[in-house]
């Protein structure tokens, strides 16, 4: 390992540990749990700890109640319940399958830009992403476990051509399926993928297109299996979760562009919407167009009002964190090329204060 990997691998795990001691230390500021979510997931853990499947039927409900869901979170909740009581499993757990993002990100943006400071950048970005960070950090949510899986998904989707790296995302895949149905938006940001190339002349590679269409047809026969009673039932309203369209219409007003700044981080917003620009209409790249056609998807998605809110804003500060590490480089690139080269340690100081007070302490704030 190279001088320049091995300090740029220690700057991410001091990110890493930093990110979720802070974590930690937030979520420990409270002996409970932020929602009835939390509670109902530790309910689900215990009960398979102690008999080794979920609780799709309670019997203690008024006049019984059935639970369809995806288990594959509440089975790791529940490994972890074999060694620890169940209060410190929601502590630690989420916050540290919430972190390990940290890493994921900074792999996928140094794969894409080959550059570890621009990657850092990223890593730091996506850790304190603040809709990710105040919704996850006392709260035992599947997103805690989804996020990571879905940008690790990625990352061995970039290298495919990796023997290793197609079977990592064959499984996966398989795990995402079972973990959160908001897989339907991965598998359409592969096919809007794509679309995009076909768009743009850039020939396919068989093997991204057998992988594809492998995870679409395995994720519809897996929600097949959980959710069939359901699509039999409740018909297309499924999509809405039955949700009457005066509640949807209340629950998506909230979205504004104010939101969006305050949830994303303003730099980290305008960059990204600024390399989704550039790579679209003034240069060419398989892996950028990977990133901009899930953007384009939870965009679409939460305009249809079928993705939640939480759901669209923590997807789409995932992707920025990404895109905005491109900007970096590119803006770092042309600053060489001008008089202000010699000036480049204080641009940069003051490119990471001014990160600080967009990104950072908004998201302390609202965690």
């Amino acid at each position: 390992m190279g001088r320049k990997n091995y300090y740029a691998a220690a700057t991410v795990a001091l990110i890493f540990i930093f990110v979720f001691s802070l974590r930690i230390y937030m979520s420990f500021q409270t002996p409970y749990f932020d929602d009835g979510e939390a509670y109902w997931n530790l309910m689900q853990a215990e009960h398979i700890t102690e008999h080794g499947v979920p609780m799709f039927h309670d019997d203690l409900s008024y006049g019984g109640r059935d639970y369809v869901f995806n288990p594959v979170f509440h089975y790791l909740l529940a490994f972890f319940n074999l060694f620890l009581p169940i209060t410190l499993v929601g502590k630690i757990i989420p916050n540290l399958m919430a972190s390990l993002l940290v890493i994921i990100i900074y792999l996928i943006a140094k794969d894409i830009s080959t550059d570890h400071v621009s990657a850092i950048f990223a890593s730091i970005v996506a850790g304190f992403t603040s809709i990710f960070l105040s919704a996850t950090v006392n709260s035992v949510s599947v997103y805690s476990l989804f996020f990571p899986l879905v940008f690790l998904a990625l990352f061995c989707f970039i290298r495919l051509n990796n023997k290793k790296y197609a079977y990592a995302f064959i499984l996966l895949i398989f795990l995402l399926s079972l973990t959160h149905t908001g897989t339907v938006i991965f598998i359409a940001g592969l096919l809007c993928y794509l679309a995009l190339l076909k768009l743009e002349n850039i020939e396919n590679n068989n093997l991204e297109i057998q992988m594809i269409l492998f995870s679409t047809f395995l994720f519809i026969w897996l929600q097949l299996i959980f959710f069939k009673k359901m699509f039999l039932f409740h018909g297309m309203n499924i999509i809405w979760q039955n949700i009457p369209t005066e509640i949807i219409l209340n629950y998506y007003s909230d979205i504004s562009l104010l939101t969006v700044l305050l949830s994303i981080g303003t730099i980290p917003l305008m960059y990204g919407i600024y390399s989704t620009y550039y790579y679209l209409f003034k240069s060419k790249d398989k892996r950028i167009y990977l990133l901009i056609s899930f953007a384009m998807v939870v965009s679409l998605f939460l305009w249809a009002k079928i993705a939640e809110p939480l759901f669209g804003m923590i997807a789409l500060g995932c992707i920025v964190s990404i895109l905005f590490a491109m900007f970096y480089l590119h803006s770092w690139d042309y600053l060489k090329r001008t008089k202000f080269d010699k000036y480049k340690k204080i641009i940069l100081i003051t490119f990471f204060i001014a990160l600080t007070l967009t990104v950072i302490v908004p998201a302390l704030y609202n965690a």
